[in-house]
């Protein structure tokens, strides 16, 4: 009598899953017309978020200074110097943080800046040229060039400003770090590229 030889689990050999080849893009069924068509969607773009009101940088380090010294000094007792009906200390930061965040939130603003393409950028140099006549310095030198880059390439909450505007503003409420940080957004915009990983490989 022969013995029948009954594969185990460790006899049992599992095929190796092969990774499916990554697809080589096909010139032919690749649609040139429609990704020229797409325009300015695919352009790389940064986002900086400013306040209208400067001041608030202010009042919010000096409430964190306050609620940090109330805490250092808060033993959970009740003060014994206050009257009935004074707002305690813990309640009158808490308002003052509510209200706070509210200012802050109606004083921001984002200003999305988009790389523009080197032929709109030499327009603008052409249009520089034409409106400062007696300027020696190059456009991109200027805060008046710049102001004429964001005034194509930038909105203020979805809103476009002229030039005009823009360098009033780079005068007044943004004068100094605010301004630094969009010119450096437009900058960053007009160099990035694009980065795309799979997030799965």
């Amino acid at each position: 009598m022969t013995e029948q030889n009954t594969p185990t689990d460790a006899d049992e050999t599992t095929e190796d899953t092969e990774v499916p080849a990554a697809p080589t893009p096909d010139v032919d069924t690749f649609d040139l017309a429609q990704w020229l068509a797409t325009g300015e969607t695919g352009r790389s773009s940064e986002t900086v978020t400013i306040y209208r009101d400067p001041s608030l940088e202010a009042e919010v380090k000096q409430l964190r200074a306050d609620v940090a010294k109330h805490n250092a000094a808060n033993t959970g007792e009740p003060d014994p110097d206050a009257t009935f009906g004074d707002e305690d200390t813990a309640s009158e930061l808490e308002r003052r943080q509510a209200d706070l965040n509210v200012r802050i939130r109606a004083a921001k603003a984002d200003v999305v800046i988009t790389a523009l393409s080197d032929g709109e950028v030499e327009e603008i140099a052409a249009s520089f040229k034409k409106r400062y006549v007696s300027e020696k310095r190059n456009w991109n030198e200027t805060v008046k060039g710049t102001c004429m880059v964001l005034a194509q390439a930038a909105t203020v909450n979805g809103q476009r400003l002229t030039a005009d505007q823009w360098q009033k503003l780079s005068e007044g409420p943004l004068a100094g770090g605010q301004w630094a940080k969009i010119k450096q957004a437009w900058l960053a915009a007009q160099h990035k590229t694009p980065r795309v990983d799979a997030p799965f490989s």
